[in-house]
């Protein structure tokens, strides 16, 4: 088996690297933008400099706690929206924790299979970026 990185992760199996390659662009079209429910969670507008890209680059900022198992479900949604658009290689496999030290006993959905980043390498015609 290939070797866990520093998060936990293992390299993404290549049918896993080929499913989040293969959904169709009418898949995504049909599905459209979707919305946020604000019920839940708030979003806030993030102040301040931009981040250093390197000239025209364009920079995604995504807080996934690996965790998590929401976070890592959404890992999904953020892969195969990136490889719509471009190439993103070097992708790993990650587990959300099966327990936590909270008394209220295990979070719900523990062990949700998700995508890890760390490391990964994005390409597109617009811009590429490595971490």
């Amino acid at each position: 088996m290939a070797a866990s990185g520093s998060d936990g992760s293992r390299p993404a199996k290549d049918t896993v690297l080929a499913e989040v390659g293969s959904v169709p662009a009418s898949t995504f079209d049909a599905v459209g933008l979707g919305r946020v429910q604000q019920n839940d969670i708030t979003l806030t507008r993030l102040t301040g400099p931009a981040p250093e890209s390197g000239g025209a680059k364009r920079v995604i900022l995504a807080a996934i706690a690996e965790w998590c198992p929401h976070c890592v479900a959404n890992s999904w949604v953020l892969a195969l929206a990136l490889d719509r658009f471009g190439r993103l290689t070097g992708l790993r496999t990650i587990n959300s924790v099966p327990t936590t030290a909270s008394t209220a006993g295990p979070p719900a959905f523990s062990n949700t299979h998700g995508l890890s980043f760390f490391d990964a390498s994005y390409s597109s015609r617009i811009s590429s970026s490595s971490r």
